[in-house]
């Protein structure tokens, strides 16, 4: 009876949170073609001028949204630019999640949960909605990607162009040959995503949506200006991994950290909201 209760609760989620939310995604959808268009039109640009040995290939475009940036030094000299694909991605993914959990509860949570007699059955069903929302968002990145890919390549590489990673994200010596490079550049970013959403999603119960989304936008903001462990920003930066960066981040560190976040936050919203007045 319980999972029948939950199925169903997450069959209302994932149809209120996300196919009625079908114009956030059309919106992604159309940023990242943005993205990875003037990606590869300043790649021709640089192609007809002989900067460049051979066009990029789909895990270049991967690599072109969520690169980030490398680590930033201040000198006086080097001036700081924020990442911008890699901010506009994560910015829009948690303001598109921002504010439904509280939402649903002011319009007709109460009721729902009076009905199935359940706190918990009731916030599960909402970090399932939010694992599915941020998932759904970077499936939409890669469709966008494949099928552009397949439009003017023919083929989907999996593979970083050496002379592509050298101009556009100062990476001279790529190796992808054990594997790890997938995981960073396919993983890792996805795991991060889930990781910063699930905390949203517990610092939202406790203080107002926007004031939880100005807080995971800072945090963003400062990770791309400091390298810091404490920064969760910096393990969704493709860039700043070990398998790219000398003294990078541990694969092995990202996945523990991010996983660790994800079940503190699961914990913490289910124990918060049992105890939440929602009267």
């Amino acid at each position: 009876m319980s999972y029948k209760i939950i199925k169903k609760l997450v069959k209302y989620d994932l149809y209120w949170g996300i196919l009625n939310k079908w114009k956030k995604y059309l919106v992604m959808l159309i940023l990242s073609l943005i993205i990875t268009f003037v990606f590869i039109k300043n790649s021709q640009f640089y192609y007809r001028l002989d900067k460049l040995d051979s066009m990029p290939g789909f895990l270049d475009y991967i690599m072109n949204m969520f690169h980030g940036m490398k680590n930033f030094i201040s000198d006086g000299n080097t001036q700081f630019e924020i990442p911008v694909e890699w901010m506009a991605f994560h910015l829009f993914v948690a303001f598109a999640i921002g504010n439904y959990i509280i939402d649903d509860l002011e319009k007709c949570g109460i009721n729902i949960i009076t009905r199935v007699r359940s706190r918990n059955k009731w916030i599960i069903s909402k970090i399932i909605w939010n694992v599915v929302a941020v998932l759904c968002f970077y499936l939409v990145v890669y469709i966008v990607n494949i099928i552009i890919a397949l439009s003017i390549t023919g083929k989907l590489q999996l593979s970083l162009t050496q002379s592509v990673c050298s101009k556009f994200f100062e990476l001279n010596n790529v190796n992808m040959e054990s594997g790890n490079g997938l995981l960073a550049i396919i993983i890792l970013p996805i795991l991060s995503s889930l990781a910063i959403s699930q905390m949203q999603m517990f610092l939202s119960l406790i203080l107002k949506p926007i004031i939880s989304f100005l807080m995971i936008a800072s945090i963003l903001i400062l990770s791309a200006y400091s390298m810091s462990p404490y920064l969760i920003g910096n393990y969704s930066m493709v860039q700043r991994s070990e398998i790219f960066m000398k003294d990078g981040i541990s694969i092995l560190t990202a996945t523990i950290v991010n996983i660790t976040i994800i079940i503190v936050s699961v914990i913490g919203s289910i124990v918060y909201f049992n105890r939440k007045d929602i009267i």
